[in-house]
């Protein structure tokens, strides 16, 4: 029975969870919606934004059809999270 349990609580949290594709741009930004410049699609996943010369996070938002839509994490040099907004 516990098995049971485990296994349908596994099932229901992977239907309800999915992975969004990082991206890191180039973008392009027209009419207030943000565009893959290579592809000219609109943005749909999170861009992640990074401090220069570093491979450290700087910024961290979320996108659905070019436009900001979710969580939005901004973070300082050292790695730990500055800030969180929801923009829902």
């Amino acid at each position: 029975m516990n098995k049971l349990i485990t296994t349908l609580c596994l099932v229901l949290l992977s239907v309800h969870s999915y992975s969004q594709e990082v991206i890191t741009g180039p973008f392009l930004i027209r009419d207030g919606v943000t565009y893959h410049q290579d592809t000219n699609e609109p943005v749909i996943g999170i861009i992640q934004s990074f401090f220069p010369n570093s491979s450290q996070i700087s910024e961290r938002q979320t996108y659905r059809d070019g436009k900001r839509d979710g969580p939005s994490e901004s973070f300082h040099e050292n790695g730990k999270l500055s800030e969180r907004m929801c923009d829902n």
